[in-house]
Formats: C-alpha cells, structure tokens, sequence
C-alpha cells in the first residue's frame, strides 16, 4: 500500500493532477494501491490512544508524548503509524507491498545487446 499525505492543491491543479494520475498508474503497475489520506493533526495525533493535543508535541522536538495515556515515541513513527492507520481505514484490507515485483512486465526501453545470436525457431 502506498499513502500520499501531500494536499494535491497545495501543488497546483496542474502539477497535482499529473502527479496524482501518475503514482496511481505506478501504484497499479506494481501490484499495489494507493490511498490519499489528509494529513491533517497526523504530527499531533496518539497512534496508541487515538487523541489529537497539541501538547502531546512540544515545539519540534523529535519525541512524541501523550499526555493522555502516557504513550512515548519518535514523533515521525508516530505520525507514520496514524497515517497507516487512517489509509487503512479508508477502506479494503489488501495491502501490497511496492518492494514486490511487479505482476506486469514492464518492456525494456533502448536497445539491449545480446550475447549470442538468437537460435531460430523450431519449425515442425
């Protein structure tokens, strides 16, 4: 499963809309989905307990710490774990990892040189 957390409008139409388009295709092309999630209180959202306090994340330090259940992490796990969290809930439980190979075969771009000239085929 591959998230995006970029507003598409921060990029302007035109660039989001080609951006966009083209992580889908991608996505697709590698056997896995991609799912828009808001960003939104993802830096000040507890992965353990589910609350959003700014509190929670003093200044721009790299610690997050609940101060409603007490949960303590690297901030950017945390936030990394809340939007995994959110891209799930939006729907589906198949998720496929990018690292696989892909289910299409992608052709070969330019020429390739070969080794040996190929064998002709078997006529019969």
């Amino acid at each position: 499963m591959v998230v995006l957390t970029v507003e598409l409008d921060q990029l302007g139409f035109e660039v989001g809309a080609d951006l966009a388009h083209d992580l889908f295709h991608k996505a697709r092309l590698y056997g896995s989905e991609l799912r828009v999630v808001p960003p939104f209180h993802t830096s000040q959202t507890c992965a353990a307990c589910g609350r959003v306090d700014p509190e929670s994340r003093k200044g721009c330090g790299r610690l997050f710490a609940c101060v409603h259940c007490g949960h303590e992490d690297d901030a950017d796990h945390n936030a990394s774990v809340e939007i995994e969290a959110r891209a799930r809930r939006t729907g589906g439980t198949v998720t496929n990892s990018t690292r696989s190979v892909p289910k299409t075969r992608v052709p070969a771009t330019g020429r390739r040189r070969m080794r040996e000239a190929p064998k002709p085929a078997h006529t019969s």
